[in-house]
């Protein structure tokens, strides 16, 4: 057989070499070839997937009309969360929920926890110097103290900050 080289291809296959170059690819066999996808295979399709069913919100549903009456669309309603806020030592700028005024709050200060725990422990330490008295400074301490929040217009107790 007598080989020629196409200029656009590769040299044609010689077949005479064909035992001692190893195995050999054959033609697929028809019943060897994988069915299309068209066709159902040996497992199990999955179901489809039925579609989620539409939500409507914030109108009602229709009514069947009847010969006279009207049909009256509610209207949506503004609903108010209210935040717990969290107060701090210094005043704060907010809307006071009483009034409804925007409002910077004022502050006072008030002997909590924290001041009596300080004052019993200061006056244990010097109750053995017969210094007690000192102990009692931890009443003018107002870092100690907690801090009542109030509405400067109204004067609503808005909230407080303790310190335990």
């Amino acid at each position: 057989m007598e080989e020629t080289k196409s200029p656009d291809g590769p040299p044609p296959h010689d077949t005479s070499q064909q035992g001692q170059q190893g195995p050999q690819q054959q033609a697929p066999n028809p019943e060897q070839v994988p069915p299309p996808y068209s066709q159902q295979g040996p497992y199990p399709q999955p179901a489809p997937v039925p579609a989620p069913a539409p939500v409507i919100t914030g109108q009602p549903l229709p009514q069947q009309q009847q010969p006279g009456a009207q049909w009256h669309q509610q209207q949506p309603t503004a609903v108010v969360v209210n935040v717990p806020v969290r107060f701090t030592a210094f005043p704060m700028t907010m809307q006071c929920p009483n009034c409804g005024n925007s409002i910077t709050t004022e502050t006072k200060k008030q002997n909590g926890i924290a001041t009596w725990l300080t004052v019993g422990a200061m006056c244990l330490f010097f109750f053995g110097c017969l210094l007690c008295p000192l102990g009692l400074i931890g009443f003018c301490i107002p870092a100690l103290k907690d801090t009542i929040h109030t509405c400067p217009v109204c004067k609503f107790t808005l909230g407080s900050h303790k310190h335990l």
